[in-house]
């Protein structure tokens, strides 16, 4: 009995001892930590935010039109969209783009530039104020658009401290018609590009070159007498167009 009783008080003093020292050790260094700190799940997979650049840029790349010497666009807003920024306005101010001339010249005119949150934006939106068709005989005619406001899916992709560009290249001899009474109508049909870290040059007379990056997207869209913006769509260039009332139909 006496050799059982003291087994049991050398274990007893064993397992004091463990305790305390352990209690020691944590009071020097701190509670021991419950996860690894390299563990998929410590680390913050967060993206870092930032601003990037975006840089709109207009173009034509029509043919040469019979009886018209100068297409004028003018236009007020141009716009991205994401679910979390919602319409961001890259420009906010109206500016007249002479279409036939950036077609004569093959050059970029600079539509606006704006610093905006990183991220995927998948709409470009374009607010058209008015065309102006000024024809070989000096004759100065307004257009009829069937809407003021060109919208199709797109993705732009901004990435933080680059620059991303979006490039609106205007069919204009695609979008130009004609009514049964000899109005003008300018359905828009655009080549929508965008492209992400692109170098970019602004010289003078807000003239751009745009060079590397990589193209995110690239499609085409036109405008139907709804107003309704089609990918791969074109009014016939033998549409019979009749305006009544204000309203642009097809004359069937």
């Amino acid at each position: 009995m006496k050799n059982i009783l003291v087994g049991v008080i050398i274990i007893a003093a064993v397992a004091a001892g463990v305790y305390f020292y352990n209690q020691r050790n944590q009071n020097q260094e701190g509670v021991f930590p419950t996860e690894n700190p390299f563990s998929s799940s410590a680390i913050s997979t967060s993206p870092i935010s930032g601003k990037g650049e975006v840089v709109f840029v207009v173009a034509d790349k029509s043919v040469d039109l019979q009886g018209v010497s100068e297409v004028e666009l003018t236009a007020s807003r141009m716009e991205l969209y994401s679910a979390g920024s919602g319409w961001v306005a890259v420009s906010g101010q109206a500016k007249t783009y002479n279409l036939l001339q950036l077609k004569s010249s093959d050059q970029l005119s600079l539509a606006g530039r704006a610093d905006i949150d990183s991220g995927t934006y998948n709409q470009v939106r374009l607010t058209i104020d008015k065309v102006v068709v000024q024809t070989k005989n000096g004759a100065r005619l307004t257009a009829n658009v069937p809407s003021n406001t060109f919208a199709v899916a797109n993705t732009v992709v901004v990435n933080s401290g680059e620059t991303a560009t979006v490039k609106l290249d205007f069919n204009v001899a695609e979008s130009l018609h004609t009514t049964v009474s000899n109005e003008y109508v300018f359905a828009p049909v655009v080549e929508v590009e965008a492209r992400s870290n692109a170098d970019v040059a602004v010289g003078s007379n807000n003239i751009v070159s745009i060079s590397g990056g990589s193209v995110s997207s690239d499609i085409k869209a036109g405008m139907d007498l709804n107003g309704e913006v089609k990918i791969n769509f074109k009014l016939d260039a033998g549409a019979v167009i009749k305006l009544e009332g204000g309203v642009l139909e097809l004359n069937l």
